[in-house]
């Protein structure tokens, strides 16, 4: 998600509850490829109509959808909860909602290969971390444009903070050696990276 200047964004995402050591790494070792993944998108971050909102969103849905579809795929703990984690239908409602027929989107290519179980912790820390700077940004623009629809952006609702402070305790858990650890950073970062090229990509 992009900073764009809003203001409470960088702290929730950076300073934000307790994460887990693993978690603290990964934002440490990923912090330039999360900064250009927030300068990519800082163009459409500030909307001033509910069209320019919609086209925030299409952007989101484009790197969220095919993402979210290779997860899903994934063999994850049961205590990830990753039904409870999934956010394309809320996504797509927002995008109904304001007129927008999801299957009709482009989605972006070349995203990381899950090949282990480290990658897929290295993606979950990348749509998990966008949860936290999604509820700011969601409050940002309600305050510019007043009631619009949100689900997306409102992550897990309240459940948002706690939710990724159980993520970070179980990356702990389950990313416990050097390669598990190295292939967590790589991915983070290439998904970082293929969402900076797809919402530089303008394919709206």
């Amino acid at each position: 998600m992009p900073e764009a200047n809003v203001p409470g964004y960088a702290n929730a995402v950076t300073q934000g509850p307790r994460r887990g050591l693993r978690w603290t790494q990964l934002r440490e070792s990923t912090r330039d490829a999360h900064a250009q993944a927030e300068a990519s998108l800082a163009p459409l971050a500030q909307p001033d109509s509910l069209a320019r909102y919609a086209a925030l969103l299409c952007v989101l849905w484009g790197f969220q959808a095919p993402l979210e579809r290779l997860l899903a795929h994934q063999e994850l703990p049961s205590a990830v909860d990753w039904p409870a984690r999934q956010r394309l239908g809320a996504l797509a409602a927002d995008l109904i909602d304001l007129g927008v027929t999801c299957t009709a989107l482009p989605e972006t290519a070349g995203l990381p290969a899950l090949a282990g179980p480290g990658a897929v912790w290295g993606t979950l820390y990348v749509t998990e971390g966008a949860t936290l700077g999604g509820r700011v940004l969601r409050r940002h623009i309600q305050a510019r444009l007043g009631p619009v629809p949100a689900r997306f952006l409102d992550g897990h609702g309240d459940r948002t903070q706690p939710m990724w402070r159980d993520l970070g305790r179980l990356a702990d858990l389950y990313v416990t050696s050097q390669q598990g650890r190295q292939l967590a950073r790589q991915t983070a970062i290439q998904a970082f990276a293929a969402f900076s090229t797809w919402a530089a990509s303008g394919k709206i």
